[in-house]
């Protein structure tokens, strides 16, 4: 009877050993990005060499001219550690302040919501891995006014051995800004000094300067933040918009080395 009880016991450490170190394949339990608002990362269930940080782990498609509110973009983690066959993640966007955008999945068979659904993580067969992995979602940008954004995220590459120990965590994060409010993007704290008419527009689309600055590029774009149309070397001529859908559209204005954005309607 004792050996049967101590067999037992021998059995409950090596249960409890395994399932240390193989519950998180089925994803991160939430608030595990590193995150200021999280707070905590990985290294709560995994321990091993310390955190590293990571730079372009993060890709978006967000132009830099940044995100138009309510746009979907789709978000892409690529990590890469050697010798591991297993990686999980988790990802969230936030403000200095809150969570912020909506997440949607792209794959739900490697990808799922985490932490009340402000975060997305992996799933058990989202962790296959041969040195590197990748996982892509959507993201819906907040409301206007909402400002900068960025997108934190967790990445644990584990030694596959049935433990909690011997992995590695990275860090990674990249910040957006929201189309229209960044600095260099407007004159004197306003756009005043730029014109656009007729406003709604047609056919044609006219544009006026007050100051002396150079327009290098003009860009059309959607409320997607799609790119309609492109025009090099201006040379004060009508902007045509025979092509161009119709809508609320976003004229960006590239001078010097400066961005401005005006927002006309085409009928």
């Amino acid at each position: 009877m004792y050996q049967f009880f101590k067999n037992l016991g021998l059995t409950g450490i090596l249960f409890f050993i395994f399932w240390a170190g193989t519950s998180k394949f089925s994803g991160s339990p939430g608030g595990k990005t590193g995150s200021p608002i999280d707070g905590s990362n990985c290294t709560g269930c995994h321990s091993g060499s310390s955190v590293i940080n990571k730079e372009k782990w993060i890709t978006t498609n967000i132009p830099g001219s940044g995100y138009v509110p309510g746009a979907t973009y789709e978000i892409e983690i690529r990590a890469f550690h050697s010798g591991s066959n297993r990686i999980g993640f988790e990802i969230t966007a936030e403000t200095s302040t809150r969570k912020t955008g909506i997440w949607s999945l792209i794959d739900s068979v490697n990808t799922q919501f985490t932490n009340d659904s402000v975060a997305v993580t992996h799933t058990s067969k989202g962790t296959s891995a041969s040195d590197s992995v990748n996982w892509k979602m959507n993201w819906t940008a907040p409301d206007a006014g909402t400002g900068s954004v960025t997108f934190y995220a967790a990445i644990n590459a584990t030694n596959s051995d049935l433990s909690s120990s011997g992995d590695q965590v990275y860090l990674t994060s990249t910040t957006v800004i929201e189309a229209g409010t960044n600095s260099f993007a407007k004159i004197n704290k306003s756009d005043s000094n730029i014109r656009i008419w007729p406003n709604p527009a047609k056919t044609y689309l006219n544009i006026s300067i007050k100051n002396s600055g150079q327009i290098k590029l003009l860009e059309i774009v959607n409320s997607q933040g799609k790119v309609l149309k492109i025009i090099n070397n201006y040379n004060k001529q009508l902007i045509e918009l025979d092509k161009i859908p119709s809508g609320i559209l976003f004229l960006r204005i590239h001078i010097d080395d400066k961005i401005y954005t005006k927002t006309f309607m085409k009928i």
